[in-house]
């Protein structure tokens, strides 16, 4: 996963719901990241995924 700048034409070609998605599953990887290191608990992590799934849901389709 590429955490640059965000400037790749491959970035400026999506559209703002796939740019939702990307932001929500670059969001996903540090949270996993944090669990697997131990920065964060169990419940801590559990909680993060739900809110990120709720904002998956809840996300508008277009900007």
């Amino acid at each position: 996963m590429d955490f640059g700048s965000g400037n790749t034409l491959e970035y400026q070609a999506m559209n703002y719901s796939e740019k939702n998605h990307d932001l929500l599953m670059r969001q996903k990887v540090v949270l996993d990241l944090f669990l697997e290191r131990r920065a964060i608990t169990k419940a801590d992590y559990d909680r993060g995924l739900k809110a990120i799934e709720a904002m998956e849901r809840n996300a508008p389709s277009a900007f």
